[in-house]
C-alpha cells in the first residue's frame, strides 16, 4: 500500500519532470525531440502509470492525485 506521503513525493517528482520539459520546450535551443525531453515523457509516463495502478487496486491515490500539472513558469 502506498501511503499518502509515497503518492506526494509521487506527485511532486512528477510535477518537477514535467516543469523541466515545459522549460525545454520554451526554451531559446530546439531540444524538444532531445533525449532529456524523451526522458521527462517516459518519467512522467511511468510515474502516471504506476499512480493509475495504485488507484485501481484502491491503495490510496485521488483523482486529484493524477492530473497533469498546471502550473506555468515565470521564466
Amino acid at each position: 500500500m502506498l501511503t499518502r506521503g509515497d503518492i506526494t513525493t509521487l506527485t511532486k517528482t512528477r510535477e518537477r519532470v514535467q516543469e523541466l520539459e515545459r522549460k525545454i520546450e520554451h526554451g531559446t535551443r530546439d531540444f524538444t525531440q532531445g533525449r532529456l525531453a524523451e526522458a521527462c515523457q517516459a518519467c512522467d509516463a511511468a510515474i502516471l502509470q504506476v499512480l493509475i495502478l495504485a488507484r485501481v487496486h484502491d491503495l490510496g491515490v485521488t483523482d486529484a492525485d493524477m492530473r497533469l500539472t498546471t502550473r506555468i513558469d515565470a521564466a
